[in-house]
């Protein structure tokens, strides 16, 4: 009898030591803990906190739209396995890592201009109001990136 006190009682602190620690973790991970961060890029977050008319979400949404169907993170994945699969010892092997580079520049270059072009036809929709919060929050961002920059030297 008294042997099954003890025991309930270990149970009951051990339970209670996993609930607090496994609080504790998600205090620690912030307010963004559980939001998907691989489904929406930066800038759509940004945009998100603009007071955004209906016209203007709906404006915004078919500029993104085409954006977010040519996410292709499957692709990279192949990509990246398709490279790490190539035997280093094969005579043409510094061509074929050169060949996966330049398509790999190439679809990168091609994205920042259609980033690029996107949010130069969604700064045309807003009024001067969200574009100046806009600008506050792009500046805070690269401020954050440059900082983190800064501690990774």
């Amino acid at each position: 009898m008294k042997n099954r006190s003890i025991t309930k009682k270990k149970l009951l602190g051990m339970s209670l030591a996993v609930v607090i620690a496994s609080s504790a973790a998600v205090a620690h991970a912030g307010p963004h803990f559980f939001r998907d961060h691989g489904k929406e890029h930066p800038f759509e977050r940004m945009l998100e906190r603009l007071d955004l008319s209906e016209e203007q979400e709906s404006q915004v949404e078919a500029i993104l739209s085409p954006i977010k169907e040519k996410r292709m993170h499957k692709e990279k994945a192949r990509k990246m396995r398709d490279m790490l699969a190539l035997d280093p010892e094969s005579a043409d092997y510094m061509e074929l890592v050169n060949n996966h580079a330049t398509e790999a520049s190439e679809k990168m270059k091609a994205h920042i201009v259609t980033l690029g072009a996107a949010r130069k036809e969604i700064h045309s929709i807003l009024n001067d109001e969200q574009k100046a919060e806009l600008k506050k929050m792009v500046q805070k961002k690269m401020k954050k990136l440059e900082e983190r920059c800064e501690d990774d030297d």
